[in-house]
Order: C-alpha cells, then structure tokens, then sequence
C-alpha cells in the first residue's frame, strides 16, 4: 500500500492512497485546506477513473469550523456527486464537545444531500469497514486504519504552502506496509 502525503501541517494532514483521499483535521480547519482536499479527489478520480472513497477524521481537539468552511463542505460534498463511491467522518471523542461536532456533521450532511452514503462514526476501525464494503469494491479495514496511523505519524511535518503543491503524479509517495 502506497500512501501519498500531500499536506502534513499541526493544523491538517491530507493524503491518497489506493482510491481513498483521507483527510485528518487537528486543528483550525480553512478553507484553502479543505479546497486542496477537493482538488486531491479530483486529481485522483482523473487518474483512477473509477468511484472514490471519503474518509475524514477530526482530531477531539480541532476547532469548530467557522461557518465559510461549513459552507466550503457542503460544496464539496455536493461535488463529489459521480465521484464517490462511500465517505466517512470520524470524531473519536467523547461528550459534549463530540456531540456538538456531530451535531456540525450532520448539518453538513443535510444541507449538501450526497447521492452517495455518508456516515459519522465514533472510531476509524468502524469507519474503515463501513467503506471497505461498498459496491465498486472491497477494501480491507486494516489498510484503512494503517493509513490513518501514517497520516498522524506525518503531522506538522511540512508547512502548508498550497502554491508549492506539486500535481499528483509528481508527488513521491511513503510505503505503508
């Protein structure tokens, strides 16, 4: 399994891998970020040429997006209509902060409608078979987990600078095994 880090800063990391765009937030949430995590869909819907998956994990400390960036998901989400096959958000914790972010979840959801399944989970293990079973193929769990674990193993390893972004084939890529 080859995973590709696109973004690695304390505040998000994105990456792709197989024909998943994972995005993991853990801090502030802009809009320029979740813009590139759009554009990392697109980018590899175009080279796959077959449905995607969405997985989203929001640390238990990120910030409540503000409101553009609500906005900036129910775009994009409405976009990724055709493209998607199945997505999945993930917030692991617990209380009332974590019903809040639900609460935001489901708006979010409501208002974008996705013709596809979209669903909020307590855990990335419960997220991760919920995508490996859709209906333009199967994903094993573990690989889903192993490129969440990748993703947070690169957190705030780079600062993010979108205009010096390379296209997805140029970008180097990390072997997760």
């Amino acid at each position: 399994m080859d995973i590709r880090i696109d973004i690695a800063t304390r505040d998000a990391v994105l990456a792709v891998c197989d024909r998943v765009v994972l995005a993991v937030f853990l801090g502030k949430t802009t809009v320029q970020t979740v813009r590139r995590s759009a554009q990392l869909a697109a980018e590899l819907y175009a080279t796959l040429q077959e449905p995607l998956l969405i997985l989203t994990v929001v640390d238990e400390h990120a910030i409540v997006p503000p409101l553009e960036v609500r906005i900036e998901l129910v775009s994009c989400l409405k976009r990724f209509n055709g493209v998607v096959d199945r997505s999945a958000v993930v917030f692991e914790g617990e209380g009332f902060r974590a019903a809040t972010v639900r609460s935001i979840v489901a708006g979010v959801s409501l208002f974008s409608r996705p013709d596809y399944p979209h669903r909020v989970f307590a855990s990335v293990g419960a997220a991760a078979r919920f995508l490996g079973n859709g209906k333009h193929g199967s994903l094993a769990p573990h690989r889903v987990i192993r490129m969440v674990q990748e993703a947070r193993r690169a957190q705030g390893t780079q600062p993010f600078l979108p205009w010096l972004q390379a296209p997805l084939a140029a970008k180097p890529s990390a072997h997760v095994r």
